[in-house]
């Protein structure tokens, strides 16, 4: 339950986000494939790389997210029924930071205009 409420927040955010990303690709810059069918003109939405980007990049976050906080949430679960070392929670605390530092920096590097802020600010 405590692993599910959160991935399935994420899930809708990032629903929500790549909706909202493909109607302003679609606004700005309709993109689509005509066939004809039976001497009828259909128009079929052609996905742009840019969505499928960012769709790719959605993927990545949300398994980094759920692999890294899983086996912790987990541990503590077990953890009401048998002894769990507390090095071992120590060890999938640390991981779970790792995937959520991992997170952070994966949204640095796809993202351009922070990156040139990131520059400007530190130099």
């Amino acid at each position: 339950m405590i692993v599910i409420v959160p991935a399935c927040i994420s899930l809708i955010i990032n629903f929500l986000v790549y909706s909202h990303a493909r109607s302003s690709t679609q606004r700005i810059q309709p993109q689509s494939i005509t066939s004809q069918l039976h001497n009828e003109t259909t128009q079929q939405p052609k996905v742009s790389r840019r969505d499928l980007n960012l769709f790719r990049q959605m993927l990545i976050m949300f398994f980094l997210f759920a692999g890294g906080w899983t086996p912790i949430y987990l541990t503590l679960v077990v953890n009401e029924f048998i002894a769990v070392p507390s090095l071992a929670t120590s060890i999938l605390s640390l991981m779970a930071t790792i995937c959520l530092l991992t997170d952070i920096i994966a949204m640095i590097v796809r993202d351009r205009e922070l990156r040139e802020y990131l520059r400007e600010r530190i130099r």
